[in-house]
């Protein structure tokens, strides 16, 4: 069993600095080949000037895994089917309104052209 301090000093031990000389910050991968993949990139990924420092944190997900992570992704980006319904309804009662709106101003027309 490890001891929490070795775990501790592993952890410093996987710092990583880029070709600059910089820490290399670890990120996340949403792509979607490599959903959820962390790696290491150069440290100045924002600016123009950066180094090609590249490297995985961890390995390449299974194709299974990959795939139930992009699933997960999509739905959590998709809104509840409660709500699609609600907007649905929204969208039905809006046409109706513009129908009785369209006919109340034809028979306004209607009238006024009758009485004149």
């Amino acid at each position: 069993m490890k001891s929490p301090s070795l775990f501790y000093f592993r952890e410093i031990d996987d710092e990583c600095y880029c070709y600059c000389g910089l820490l290399s910050p670890r990120r996340t991968s949403w792509t979607r080949l490599n959903p959820g993949r962390r790696f290491h990139g150069c440290g100045r990924y924002k600016e123009g000037s950066k180094c090609k420092y590249f490297k995985w944190v961890d390995r390449k997900f299974s194709d299974r895994a990959t795939e139930v992570i992009l699933e997960l992704l999509e739905g959590r980006n998709q809104p509840p089917p409660a709500l699609m319904d609600k907007l649905e309804d929204v969208d039905s009662m809006q046409a109706q309104m513009k129908v009785f709106s369209f006919k109340r101003v034809k028979s306004n027309f209607l009238f006024s052209f009758s009485v004149s």
